[in-house]
């Protein structure tokens, strides 16, 4: 039998020799560099306005906003995870983000004027890091789809049919009870070789193949199909 052959990451996050990174690496650290400006920027726009903001803001409005960014962080990761918890380290930075809204609107009204550069360069930011979270989330939604089931083309059925016919009976056991582990790991081409199994094992004898469906498939074939002596030769003659 043929194993599966490799899937290759068509965006490695290191070259052949592990040091290089590919495109996925650059485009990774690039987002990260990115990010980290914007927090940057963001957080000292806000502690600018924390100087000068009022009761209201720093006892009220920094509290609200911070759990409402932890309890949006917990829905949407409850919405792509389900049935798993959301961490810590990823309500914490959200809700430090969203508490500091309200200076950083504080912050940028004592900027005047000059709180226009720095708007544009946020937005350009923004425009950037939205573009890498878009792209982590497709990436995301993705790779959570279930994959087309796995089957053998008919080159590959016919393959293993000549095969199996190659085999003694004994060895056909040895593969039915070795393809009930495959179930778990590749049902589909499983169910494929088993059902080639089922045809050959019954050709080899089909009396104790009847005696052995009638105990039920789950028990082992062994205790009713024969060797190729006992079965009488059946292989012999098959119609090709």
């Amino acid at each position: 039998m043929r194993d599966d052959p490799l899937r290759e990451d068509p965006w490695p996050t290191s070259g052949p020799d592990g040091g290089t990174p590919g495109p996925s690496g650059w485009l990774w650290r690039a987002h990260r560099l990115t990010v980290g400006v914007l927090d940057t920027l963001y957080v000292a726009v806000a502690l600018l306005g924390a100087l000068g903001a009022g009761f209201l803001v720093t006892l009220v409005m920094v509290p609200i906003g911070g759990l409402l960014g932890a309890v949006v962080a917990r829905g949407v990761h409850r919405a792509l995870h389900p049935g798993q918890d959301a961490p810590f380290s990823l309500h914490l930075p959200v809700a430090v983000r969203t508490a500091l809204f309200s200076p950083f609107v504080v912050g940028m009204d004592s900027l005047g004027e000059d709180s226009v550069p720095v708007l544009i360069v946020l937005t350009l930011l923004c425009t950037v890091a939205s573009a890498g979270w878009t792209h982590a989330l497709g990436n995301e939604v993705a790779g959570s789809r279930p994959q087309a089931p796995s089957q053998l083309s008919d080159i590959e059925l016919a393959s293993v049919r000549n095969l199996l016919e190659a085999l003694s009976v004994e060895d056909l056991l040895h593969e039915w009870r070795w393809s009930r582990r495959r179930l778990c790991t590749d049902p589909h081409r499983a169910v494929q070789l088993r059902d080639l199994l089922l045809e050959e094992l019954e050709q080899r004898d089909p009396a104790g193949f009847r005696a052995w469906l009638r105990d039920g498939l789950e028990q082992d074939p062994g205790q009713h199909i024969r060797g190729d002596d006992a079965a009488g030769g059946a292989a012999a003659g098959r119609p090709r």
